[in-house]
């Protein structure tokens, strides 16, 4: 089989059909999106972003620091317009489910952070 796609006549040029679901089907959308984090503590986060989230959802989150790379886990709990050119929000994350190691790492960056 060539490489060309297949022409059609007629108004569909699709290569499939589409059909209409009957209601709304629920996906997931993972994107990798560069953000800034405002403020850290052991318990969550304030998170710029250009677009806002849904109070309640669960998001994960990739946090790089000095010496390490982190994933973690929250619950967004606050999202407000930020006062800035251009659309932004500020975003309250709740981290859930850290185990020892991430708590340690928070910790120590927070302290670093608090002394500087």
């Amino acid at each position: 089989m060539s490489g060309r796609r297949p022409t059609y006549d007629g108004p569909e040029r699709r290569a499939s059909l589409r059909v209409p679901t009957g209601k709304p089907l629920k996906g997931e959308l993972a994107i990798d999106l560069e953000s800034e984090v405002l403020r850290l503590s052991t318990g969550g986060m304030l998170v710029r972003l250009p677009f806002p989230l849904i109070l309640g959802t669960p998001h994960v989150f990739t946090l790089i620091f000095e010496q390490a790379v982190m994933e973690v886990s929250g619950l967004v709990r606050s999202c407000q317009p930020l006062e800035e050119a251009g659309p932004a929000y500020g975003i309250g994350v709740e981290f859930e489910g850290l185990d020892d190691g991430k708590k340690r790492t928070l910790e120590s960056f927070v302290a670093r952070k608090l002394k500087a």
